[in-house]
Parts: structure tokens; C-alpha cells; sequence
């Protein structure tokens, strides 16, 4: 009981004492510049194949607010009816410096909590970067995976008949991709040479990740007054905070997996 009280105390000194929430901010503003030109370069690359008109409120409601919600719906249609090869190309270029922005942020973070940074100097712009192509990528796969879930669940239940349930299935597969998406990001910011879990964090970090989703978005949907506060930008600051949200569950996933280490190291008593 005594370790447990101990640390929840050092989880709290990382937080305050290495400005985690400043962190997350910024990273919620660049995370926010990038999602709009991401989804434009997704939806270039599955709309040809995946109908998406209809099926993204099916998929995030209940996760992601509805304002936001149907903001990306908006968005989509007018990309759908408007988008061009420049346009793309803008957008491609937007996602590529913004995200890139946002790995340098959460770089540095991870540096500051763990001691010491994975990349030095260049090195770290041309990671900033590589890393741009593997959110797309990431993006791509988590779109084709949800948008095609219940599609494969019909499928399964031809073979398998089980009473498949879409509507809850579809949360388990959200934490599968969330864990395997900050596994990924866990690694690509750990110091070099430096051996420690990933594990613990990222499960707590994308436990909590679809669990404050699910309330976050049930909190906003109970609210009729945002509106009327933030006006025609609601929609836009509730996204904000759900990312500045994400991002102090995404970082703080970190320092779960670096206060074991040291602990398990004994370092810290």
C-alpha cells in the first residue's frame, strides 16, 4: 500500500514538476492542425473503395462528441465535392510539418520526464518527419480496420454464429488500436540504449483513453450551454480539449513505464 502511495506521489512530481499539461496543450494544438489535412489525405486514399458517407457517425458516437463528429462529416463532404490535386498536395504538406511538430513536442516531453532524448539535433527533425508518414499510415489502417469491422462482424457471423454486438465490439477493437498505436509511440521516444516495460502505460494510457472518451463524449452530449459560450468554434475547442485530454493520458502512459523502471532498478525507494 505503502509503494502504491509512493507512487502516485512521484506520478504526481513528474506531472506538476515536468509541466505535463503545458506539454499536452501543445501537443493538442499540433495535433489539431494535423487531423483536418489527415483525414483530407485518408479520405483521398479510401474513398474510392470504402463508402464513408453515413458510417462515421456509426463508429465514433458514443466515443468522439457529436459536435466534432459532425464536423468531420461536413468536412468530408465538402473535401468529397471540392478536392483537387492541389489541395491534396496543401494538405499532405500541412499534415506532414503539424504532425511532425506534434512528435517533437511529445519528444521533448518524453525526454524531460526519462532523462534524456531518443534523437539529437537533425536527427530529430528527419524523425519529426518519418514520423508524419507513420501517423498516416496509422490513420489508414485504423479507418480501413473500423470502417470494415462490422462489415467482417456479418461476414464472421456467417461461420461463427455468435451473438456479435457491433456497438460494443467496436470499443474493444478501438483499445486493441490505441494499444498498439502508443506501443509504437512508447518506443520511438525512449532513449536509445535504455531498457524499459512499454506495456503498463500504453494498456493503462488506451484503457483510459476509450474510457474518458466514452465519458467525455456522454458529458458534452448532456451540455446544451457550450454552444452558446463558444458559438460557430464549439466544435473546434471540444476537440481541443478532448486532444489536450488524450495527451496528458498519452504522456502520463509514459511516466507509468519510466517510474516502474526506476523502481524496479531501484532508484527509487
Amino acid at each position: 500500500m505503502a509503494h502504491a502511495a509512493d507512487f502516485i506521489k512521484d506520478l504526481i512530481r513528474i506531472y506538476l514538476g515536468k509541466r505535463v499539461s503545458r506539454s499536452a496543450a501543445e501537443l493538442s494544438y499540433f495535433l489539431t492542425l494535423s487531423v483536418f489535412p489527415t483525414l483530407m489525405c485518408v479520405y483521398a486514399l479510401v474513398s474510392e473503395f470504402i463508402p464513408t458517407s453515413g458510417i462515421i457517425e456509426d463508429v465514433l458516437r458514443g466515443i468522439v462528441p457529436m459536435e466534432t463528429i459532425r464536423t468531420i462529416e461536413d468536412y468530408l463532404l465538402y473535401v468529397s465535392v471540392y478536392s483537387g490535386r492541389q489541395m491534396l498536395t496543401a494538405g499532405a504538406i500541412l499534415m506532414a510539418t503539424s504532425s511532425a511538430a506534434a512528435f517533437r513536442a511529445l519528444h521533448n516531453i518524453m525526454a524531460d520526464i526519462q532523462g534524456a532524448p531518443r534523437y539529437h539535433g537533425f536527427r530529430s527533425v528527419i524523425a519529426s518527419f518519418a514520423f508524419s508518414l507513420v501517423f498516416l499510415a496509422a490513420m489508414y489502417f485504423t479507418v480501413v480496420v473500423i470502417l470494415t469491422g462490422e462489415w467482417f462482424l456479418r461476414i464472421l457471423d456467417e461461420y461463427v454464429p455468435v451473438a456479435w454486438d457491433w456497438s460494443w465490439l467496436r470499443f474493444v477493437l478501438l483499445f486493441a488500436i490505441l494499444l498498439l498505436i502508443l506501443l509504437g509511440v512508447y518506443h520511438l521516444t525512449s532513449p536509445r540504449g535504455k531498457k524499459s516495460a512499454l506495456l503498463p502505460g500504453a494498456v493503462l494510457a488506451a484503457a483510459a483513453m476509450v474510457a474518458v472518451g466514452v465519458a467525455f463524449s456522454a458529458m458534452v452530449s448532456m451540455s446544451v450551454r457550450y454552444s452558446l459560450v463558444y458559438g460557430s468554434l464549439a466544435s473546434l475547442i471540444i476537440l481541443m480539449l478532448w486532444l489536450y485530454i488524450f495527451g496528458n493520458i498519452l504522456i502520463m502512459g509514459n511516466a507509468v513505464n519510466f517510474l516502474l523502471g526506476e523502481y524496479r532498478a531501484g532508484r527509487r525507494s
